[in-house]
């Protein structure tokens, strides 16, 4: 017993001077891309998350995905049960894509200002003002600059595994830009990483694509007939 928790201890130390360096690393190429190519910013943000995968020992595999189009943007959702949700999602789906994340999270050194340099949203749930601001600049990501949305509709982690509530601006947000929502149901990340450890663990995360939702269909007033419907896919996915 003594043994395995020493070998724990020092994968964790390894793992995180890895990060952390890495992240510093790549950082500053995403910050320098950033300013002129930010496409080429996103393309090393991509294999930042690949290869934290490799090195936590996990095997990513997308299950469903077939069922899009690759010259459509969307909006995708997921279910959030781990940190490891992030990389997964950002560094394997084959989207040019950007995440809407809490704001806090853009506050961390290097890695906060790496994902800024990317292009990513941070949004404010606490004002409601600047969360629809942050909602306005996904919208331009969209329709402006050709890039794909995804967001966890639930707004934190699930410490049970048991799906939350969604929050609604997610689904406003694809009314208003006529974009098709796509739930995604990740299955594994819990695994790897739970809610509270510090490194990854090795093992298979498995990401289910379900049936792109038509944002056509519902008036402004229906996001949350939108968010349900969304959460059902997920749901039945899940199991």
């Amino acid at each position: 017993m003594f043994l395995k928790n020493l070998i724990k201890i020092l994968y964790a130390i390894i793992f995180w001077i890895w990060v952390i360096s890495s992240c510093i690393i790549y950082s500053i190429f995403c910050i320098i891309f950033g300013l002129f190519a930010k496409r080429i910013s996103h393309i090393i943000g991509v294999y930042w998350c690949k290869h934290m995968a490799l090195i936590g020992g996990s095997k990513i595999r997308l299950k469903g995905i077939e069922k899009l189009d690759k010259k459509i943007n969307y909006i995708f959702t997921a279910n959030h049960q781990s940190f490891a949700d992030i990389p997964v999602l950002f560094g394997f789906i084959p989207f040019y894509n950007v995440f809407i994340a809490k704001k806090s999270l853009f506050y961390i050194p290097f890695f906060g200002w790496g994902i800024a340099a990317m292009g990513h949203i941070a949004i404010n749930r606490s004002n409601p003002k600047k969360a629809k601001r942050s909602i306005a600049r996904a919208i331009e990501s969209i329709k402006l600059k050709n890039k794909s949305v995804f967001a966890f509709p639930e707004g934190t982690r699930s410490r049970t595994g048991e799906l939350g509530e969604f929050k609604l601006g997610i689904f406003s947000m694809a009314i208003q830009a006529e974009i098709d929502v796509v739930p995604i149901a990740i299955v594994g990340t819990r695994e790897i990483m739970p809610k509270g450890s510090y490194y990854f663990q090795s093992g298979n995360v498995d990401v289910y694509f379900g049936t792109p939702i038509s944002s056509n269909k519902f008036k402004k007033s229906e996001k949350y007939k939108m968010s349900q419907e969304a959460r059902q896919q997920i749901k039945a996915m899940l199991k």
